[in-house]
């Protein structure tokens, strides 16, 4: 049986390739090729896609989307727009494979109408189909209104895995991830845990993966350095919630990348735990390759935030940074702007900005089965649009100018100390 993955184009006001992969989307179809299917991915977002000509990339691996503007359908000053492939590339292909079951993923609440295009094509081709991911974890009865009538939602893949007749074992031994489903591939995420300890009102982890499971570290590591010697692959994100949790198991995962003398970097999308680097923790990302590490600051509002970080921790961990060799402009610390009775932003981003690490927004959207739920079109998640709810678009936009402001001062600071 022939089964295609699907990765939708995306529909948003921005969007980037931040170390972008669907990563349970290709879990999922490791699983399926492990049991005898036959399967093909077509990913709206792969940037290498022959329909793209030549992409650059930075250094890190990352690089723009193509991108098309369309109708916006909130009410927003602003360009919505659509990126990825070509909707008549994908009916080629389409033709040309000719797939006895489409599986697609969304991620983000407010993609879904990517998911809706390619949903529309598969009909008039006759295709049937199921939607899994995110979305459909947290919204599947939005999913089926929208026209989906297989919803994968459950987050143990029970519903997977008896529609398909596949055995799914625990996540410490799911197979590596399949990236030969990507000719060119410029980085790779990992995945090393689900779960988190934390149990933050405004975040999906806890409803996404109420458990916490761990890979071994060797399987870990293994996957890293087959990828680096056979792909060449040098760009490694993690995508874990809590990646130096617990912080022994952490350091175990340093030193052995570091015993294998891996010429790798590593990035963290996701941002650090800052509670969790001492000077060991510190020492070690710094040996093991981790550029630019990107830490979370929960903020001098922290009674508003969920009492997970004292000023003084957060300087602490800075100290141990400077002391493994990191520069402070190498350091990006995220700030979340944007929650719902929020005062304290602009006092942490003048904090920040004081210590002279580069700052980035992290800019506040509502997710369905949290605290802070929102009953609306899930257009309206996202953190574009949020603002424009309650009249704060320009208080948004205040932080946005005194972060360019900040960082681009940072970097001149840096540019003369070098010259």
């Amino acid at each position: 049986m022939r089964i295609l993955l699907v990765n939708p184009p995306i529909y948003d006001y921005t969007a980037y390739d931040f170390w972008l992969k669907p990563l349970g989307l290709l879990y999922v179809g490791a699983l399926l090729e492990k049991e005898g299917y036959e399967v093909k991915l077509f990913d709206f977002t792969d940037r290498f896609h022959p329909e793209f000509g030549e992409k650059k990339s930075d250094e890190y691996g990352r690089g723009k989307f193509k991108k098309e503007r369309v109708e916006n359908p909130l009410p927003i000053r602003r360009y919505f727009k659509r990126y990825g492939i070509p909707s008549r590339v994908f009916e080629d292909f389409l033709k040309s494979w000719k797939p006895d079951f489409v599986l697609l993923t969304t991620t983000m609440t407010y993609w879904y109408p990517g998911a809706r295009e390619v949903l529309l094509t598969l009909e008039k081709y006759g295709i049937p189909c199921g939607i899994g991911g995110i979305y459909a974890s947290l919204l599947p009865d939005h999913a089926r209104s929208i026209g989906f009538e297989h919803v994968f939602s459950k987050r143990d893949l029970s519903d997977f895995s008896s529609f398909f007749g596949v055995r799914v074992p625990p996540f410490r031994d799911f197979p590596h991830v399949p990236y030969h489903h990507y000719p060119v591939l410029s980085y790779a995420v990992i995945l090393t845990s689900t779960g988190c300890p934390f149990r933050c009102s405004y975040c999906a982890s806890p409803i996404l993966f109420p458990k916490r499971e761990e890979r071994e570290i060797e399987d870990v590591v293994d996957e890293i350095e087959k990828l680096h010697k056979e792909r060449g692959i040098v760009n490694f994100a993690f995508y874990d919630d809590a990646l130096l949790f617990p912080p022994e198991r952490a350091k175990a995962l340093w030193e052995e990348i570091v015993r294998r003398k891996l010429k790798v970097r590593f990035h963290t999308p996701n941002g650090l735990h800052v509670r969790f680097i001492d000077r060991e923790m510190a020492q070690l990302l710094k040996k093991a390759g981790f550029v630019e590490p990107r830490l979370s600051f929960e903020g001098r509002g922290k009674e508003k935030r969920e009492n997970k970080l004292e000023i003084s921790e957060f300087e602490r961990a800075l100290t141990y940074l400077d002391e493994a060799g990191y520069k402070r402009e190498e350091l990006r610390v995220y700030v979340l702007a944007g929650m719902p009775e929020e005062k304290n932003v602009m006092e942490d981003l003048k904090y920040l900005a004081s210590l002279g690490v580069k700052i980035s927004l992290a800019e506040f959207s509502p997710i369905p089965g949290t605290r802070y739920a929102l009953d609306k079109d899930p257009l309206w998640h996202n953190k574009t649009a949020f603002p424009y709810l309650y009249g704060r678009e320009n208080e948004i936009e205040e932080y946005k100018q005194f972060v360019k402001v900040a960082n681009q001062r940072r970097e001149l600071c840096g540019y003369l100390q070098v010259s």
